[in-house]
């Protein structure tokens, strides 16, 4: 029995656990990039230094995007395919992936490049930061296409049931930024532009790792180099399933962008500051959920491919009770000890102060977010966007109207209480979605039960 069929056989709790493990440690692994970075660059260069990198967060985040596209695409297709019996024909999707998402990120990475000043000065980058918000943003964009390919090459690794594999290629990136960003930041005294330099060699290098997983004899899936070239009916199908969260990621990118702008007339650049903390410490404690998600969707879709219900509504419950488990650890975290968080960054006592309080309020609401992500991930991970789609707009769209709205009111805080507002409306709607979710296991529980007997 291979790797790929113990997906259809296991215990339900052993095998979200073997996923879900590995994942969450790579997303925390991965998501290092950003506290290493932020807490070098809040050491060794202060207030502005964060500033810098907060203003050039949007374009990180929109590179990150095309990452997603192709990733998401093509480890659902290859999931649900492999369920089905068909392995050359995931490791076509798995292959198109990789071509396409290094090409389109090395595209879009150079549009940005020549247009990199004025973006950044929409972004909220003024005399005072833009330099080093130019500095890093060029390396950033540099790493992009190593980053969106790795990604995607990536997919193989989860689709094909090599969990383990998938988070040792993420921690030894992020070991590399760990060692690079002081050495660059600190003994060349490259400053920001440093940080970004070693964030972009530990892209490649994990991308090349990842190559190298796929490549082995033992690897279930492998990245073929007669499937590179484009094909335009299989990125249909690709993006038709990653779109939802590849416009998630660019509404993200225009939430940051928001954000800035909001924030600058009432905090200035401390504001600015603190937006990029409260940020990075709220996705870092939110990782467990996202890698319980993540362990949680090549199982659905292989399950779901093969028509077998049952696992789908234990993995389903599963992951519901895990979640929800995490959000409130989480939850408790940054509200009862903000400080302790916000101190990691920077020793300033005006930055320590205000980033305590904003966290707390940002993330005041954090614990509803499994109301959303477990059904919403659920219908993506079946090959159905349309739902993640709604959601994740509404996500983003809400945030966005919050900061809107509520800072001619509220002042800065307008802009942390969008955060709770987001969070009680998409909780909302996830709970229609998990009704719909529930139904539909139920429903299909039950003929599966009449055609065993």
């Amino acid at each position: 029995m291979d790797s790929t069929e113990t997906m259809g056989t296991r215990p339900a709790g052993r095998l979200l656990a073997e996923f879900s493990i590995p994942a969450i440690g790579g997303l925390l692994v991965s998501s290092l990039y950003n506290v290493v970075d932020r807490v070098f660059i809040g050491q060794g260069t202060g207030v502005n230094g964060m500033a810098a990198v907060t203003a050039a967060w949007p374009i990180m985040i929109g590179s990150l995007a095309i990452g997603v596209l192709f990733q998401t695409g093509a480890r659902t297709l290859a999931s649900v395919t492999i369920g089905t019996g068909d392995r050359d024909k995931a490791e076509e999707y798995l292959s198109r992936a990789v071509g396409a998402a290094f090409i389109l990120a090395a595209l879009t990475s150079g549009v940005i490049w020549i247009a990199s000043e004025p973006v950044l000065r929409v972004f909220g980058a003024t005399g005072a930061i833009m330099t080093e918000a130019k500095a890093y943003t060029g390396w950033i964009l540099l790493g992009a296409p190593g980053q969106a390919a790795g990604m995607a090459a990536g997919s193989s690794l989860a689709a094909g049931g090599r969990p383990k594999a998938s988070f040792m290629v993420q921690l030894a990136g992020t070991l590399v930024n760990a060692i690079l960003a002081p050495i660059f930041i600190f003994a060349l005294g490259l400053g920001v532009g440093g940080a970004g330099l070693a964030v972009a060699i530990s892209w490649t290098l994990s991308l090349v790792l990842t190559l190298g997983y796929t490549l082995q004899k033992k690897s279930v899936l492998r990245i073929r180099l007669r499937y590179l070239l484009p094909d335009a009916r299989i990125y249909a199908s690709m993006t038709r399933v990653g779109m939802p969260l590849f416009l998630f990621q660019l509404l993200t990118c225009a939430t940051f962008v928001v954000a800035n702008m909001a924030v600058r007339p009432y905090g200035g650049e401390l504001g600015l500051a603190v937006v990029g903390i409260i940020v990075t410490v709220a996705q870092f404690l939110g990782f467990p959920l996202f890698g319980i998600i993540t362990g949680a969707q090549p199982l659905w879709g292989y399950n779901y491919g093969a028509g077998k219900w049952r696992r789908i509504g234990r993995i389903s419950a599963l992951t519901f009770a895990w979640t929800l488990a995490f959000a409130a650890l989480s939850e408790v975290a940054m509200v009862a000890a903000p400080a302790f968080f916000v101190r990691l960054f920077s020793g300033d006592a005006s930055l320590a102060g205000l980033g305590a309080r904003s966290l707390r309020i940002f993330t005041c609401a954090f614990i509803l977010i499994p109301l959303e992500l477990g059904p919403v991930s659920y219908f993506q991970s079946t090959g159905r966007a349309m739902p993640a789609a709604t959601a994740m707009t509404l996500r983003c769209f809400s945030f966005i109207a919050g900061m809107i709205v509520l800072p001619p009111i509220f002042g800065f805080d307008g802009v942390l209480w969008a955060g709770p507002l987001s969070d009680t409306l998409t909780g909302l709607v996830g709970v229609l979605y998990g009704r719909r979710m529930f139904i539909e296991v139920r429903k299909n529980t039950a003929f599966e039960a009449e055609l065993l007997h």
